[in-house]
């Protein structure tokens, strides 16, 4: 927990920083203002595949269902830093059911924007307990780290609810034998809720 908070607070500093070299026009100084908004999202991802047990695989069916949680802000126009938690469920017909989490900080960089719909990289550090480890399925160990990365497009729907299609890959570091990354595909709606005015 100490170092998802470090991290955290790393992501903070590299966004101020950041944000003072970017260049803003006059129609962006008249919509962007310290904390301006909040954005809560959720989204869904569905994976299947054979099971592999002992290093042997198996004709049978398996199967993970992602829901993920997350709460954002934007620090200026181009850099939104949040929180995000995910539930994976798992269930296959040799490994039984079970259910692991990860919790993490992530910062985005949007580019492409047009009004509220933007293209954007992510760049994230979570912890959790989603052993991508072996050749077996994955299984349950705790305290594991990783990196996360990813990209997508946030698509503007109706005001301010939003369409969130992403593609992400997290890589475990923690020093696990056999460890590898995971990858999933991201497809979510978030709303983004604004509490400054516009400057005049």
């Amino acid at each position: 927990m100490k170092t998802l908070v470090c991290s955290s607070f790393f992501l903070c500093l590299v966004s101020v920083a950041n944000s003072q070299n970017i260049s803003t026009t006059e129609d962006d100084k008249k919509v962007f203002t310290k904390a301006m908004n909040l954005v809560l999202g959720g989204s869904y991802t569905y994976v299947w595949d054979t099971e592999t047990l002992n290093g042997i695989d198996y004709n049978s069916n398996y199967n993970e269902n992602t829901f993920s949680i997350n709460v954002a802000t934007d620090i200026n126009r181009r850099f939104r830093i949040g929180i995000d938690y995910k539930k994976i469920y798992t269930g296959g017909e040799l490994s039984g059911k079970n259910n692991y989490f990860l919790l993490g900080v992530f910062q985005q960089y949007k580019f492409l924007s047009r009004k509220k719909s933007f293209g954007f990289v992510e760049l994230g550090f979570y912890k959790g307990n989603y052993c991508t480890c072996g050749d077996d399925v994955p299984y349950k160990v705790n305290n594991i780290s990783y990196i996360n990365w990813g990209g997508g497009y946030t698509k503007n729907l109706y005001k301010n609810l939003n369409l969130d299609l992403a593609f992400t890959t997290a890589q475990v570091v923690s020093k696990i034998p056999g460890r590898y990354g995971f990858t999933q595909y991201i497809i979510g709606l978030d709303y983004q809720f604004e509490f400054n005015k516009k400057r005049k």
